[in-house]
């Protein structure tokens, strides 16, 4: 058995199967953490605590405020929590086109997720936490000149799996709650096709979003039909609810 450190750390150095990295507790010039990835035992040399891999990630889950649906870290759930590993890494840039935040996909062997960010330090290293800095939206340059319709979908597993089917797709950080004013001026002038999650905080994503857009881009709303509740069109091509080409019809039929 392997224990995911990897996942919430910036290692340094790895001798299998130890590993060294920069301490996720507090601001670590030097690696100060080390830990064994067999016995899933740490120490942060500097005086943050010790402990098993459950303690770890009771202390992950505090410091970054990211929660489980199985209680993670839960010593009543060691193997659920032991077994969440990184499915995938998405990034955001700020305004002036530079790498700024990391968003970091947790997934367990039943499909419960969950996320944490990185920022980029004043070392230029990847740093546990979030950033208030304005971003651009999700893989803006792979649509800021194009003429094709962008699709805006409520998180990047969704729209890295259009982006896979060749549409141009954004979305932004924090999911349904993530639209801030400032996209406004990325998506002027747009075609514009928000495809939102079946459940009441995607719906009134999607609201928001065309209220927004709707005086100065070429804005609509396609709900798939089918949908089961809170799912998104990854459930909906993945379910064999529609198929690739249903879905071109679907985004085409209100235009």
């Amino acid at each position: 058995m392997s224990y995911d450190f990897e996942s919430f750390l910036q290692v340094k150095r790895a001798r299998h199967p130890e590993i060294s990295a920069f301490c996720p507790f507090h601001s670590d010039r030097n690696p100060s953490f080390s830990a064994n990835i067999e016995t899933g035992f740490w120490k942060c040399f500097a005086g943050c605590g010790a402990g098993s891999y459950s303690h770890f990630l009771r202390m992950i889950a505090q410091e970054f405020r990211y929660s489980h649906p199985k209680n993670l870290g839960s010593s009543k759930d060691k193997s659920s929590s032991a077994t969440m590993k990184k499915v995938a890494e998405y990034f955001y840039c700020n305004l002036s086109g530079h790498q700024r935040l990391k968003v970091v996909r947790l997934e367990d062997d039943e499909g419960n997720k969950s996320f944490y960010q990185s920022v980029v330090n004043n070392l230029g290293q990847w740093s546990p936490g979030g950033t208030k800095e304005l971003l651009l939206p999700y893989r803006y340059k792979d649509w800021s000149h194009s003429h094709d319709p962008i699709i805006i979908v409520e998180g990047e597993k969704c729209a890295e799996y259009l982006t896979d089917w060749g549409y141009r797709t954004t979305t932004f950080v924090g999911g349904s709650n993530g639209w801030k004013s400032h996209y406004i001026s990325y998506l002027k002038g747009k075609e514009v096709i928000i495809l939102p999650d079946n459940d009441e905080p995607g719906l009134n994503f999607a609201q928001v979003i065309y209220e927004s857009l709707t005086n100065i881009a070429n804005v609509r709303v396609v709900q798939l039909p089918g949908l089961g509740t809170s799912e998104d069109v990854v459930d909906w091509l993945k379910n064999r609810l529609g198929t690739i080409e249903d879905f071109e019809l679907e985004i085409m039929k209100n235009k």
